[in-house]
């Protein structure tokens, strides 16, 4: 008999509105032996890490504001945060980075192997994770988010939706997920984890 295999619950729902074929549900993971079990260690800065490529449509507009906003509005968070981008990033990215005057709050590194990879999330102080900003982003649920659940850090996603990457953080107490328009939601998400590392 035919089946259908899908990465996440919401696809499953989608495609049985559509269809009468048995439909399975395999979703991504992490391997374990990826990720030893390291003790975290507060950092000298606040690190708030990305890991994998920056596109056009993966762009959060108001993350780059909120920075901006805080680091006029705190008088240490300037010295103190530091967001640290693992990947390459779109031009987009680059120009929104140089406009809103935040260059001096982030660090980007072009290419790290995997198993350096690994070292920086389970290091963070929190992992930032953005979902495409698409109509089908419901739908997406990355290897990225298992691997940033492997590290064990407070997980900040950015979203244009509600959907299963939400049921996911909610389930496992990992982590919010935040509307790409949700600026001051951003902020404070941000300032709770930053007062949290104070």
């Amino acid at each position: 008999a035919q089946k259908i295999v899908v990465v996440s619950p919401t696809m499953k729902k989608e495609f049985s509105e559509i269809t009468d074929t048995s439909i399975s549900v395999i979703p991504n993971g992490f391997d374990e032996t990826d990720f030893p079990e390291l003790t975290y260690q507060k950092s000298l800065k606040f690190n708030l890490t990305h890991v994998g490529m920056l596109t056009a449509t993966r762009n959060p507009e108001n993350l780059w504001k909120a920075l901006s906003e805080l680091r006029n509005e705190i008088s240490d968070f300037k010295k103190n945060f530091k967001l640290h981008l693992v990947g390459k990033i779109d031009a987009s990215i680059q120009y929104e980075i140089k406009k809103n005057k935040i260059e001096n709050l982030i660090e980007v590194s072009d290419y790290v192997p995997h198993s350096e990879v690994v070292k920086i999330q389970q290091n963070s102080e929190a992992l930032l994770l953005i979902v495409n900003n698409t109509p089908n982003a419901n739908l997406i649920l990355t290897g990225k988010l298992f691997e940033y659940l492997a590290a064990r850090r407070p997980i900040i996603c950015i979203s244009p939706l509600k959907g299963d990457v939400s049921e996911v953080l909610a389930d496992s107490g990992s982590g919010t997920v935040i509307l790409y328009n949700e600026k001051s939601s951003l902020k404070n998400e941000i300032m709770r984890l930053y007062n949290l590392w104070m």
